[in-house]
């Protein structure tokens, strides 16, 4: 098997059980919804952080944000000029490559963050 076609098997698991993945990402954040989402002084808040760091997939960005919206948040506030625009772009980009269940992930999310 090479590279991209184990890539790609990567991906369609990920996709398979995209709730599954979502609920797991989620208790890897607190249950406070601003300790993960807001932006300090225009630094990367700790949701981008743990993204950054491949601790939670972007799917689970993906999945949050369709739910909450803030990335037009982070865009206004995030100062960073080299990292934050690329992976923005990325996000962008990727979302409409995510497809799921957005009663499921909704469910989830209320769970979750008890909103």
């Amino acid at each position: 098997m090479d590279a991209s076609e184990d890539v790609y098997l990567k991906w369609k698991r990920r996709q398979d059980s995209i709730s599954y993945i979502y609920k797991e990402d989620l208790k890897k954040l607190s249950e406070d919804l601003d300790t993960n989402l807001a932006v300090a002084n225009g630094q990367h808040p700790k949701l981008l952080k743990m993204y950054l760091g491949n601790t939670i997939y972007p799917e689970t960005v993906i999945l949050l944000n369709f739910h909450l919206n803030f990335l037009p948040y982070w865009e206004i506030e995030i100062t960073d000029p080299a990292i934050w625009p690329v992976t923005y772009q990325k996000l962008q980009k990727y979302k409409p490559f995510v497809k799921f269940n957005k009663q499921v992930t909704k469910k989830i999310t209320v769970d979750y963050f008890g909103i």
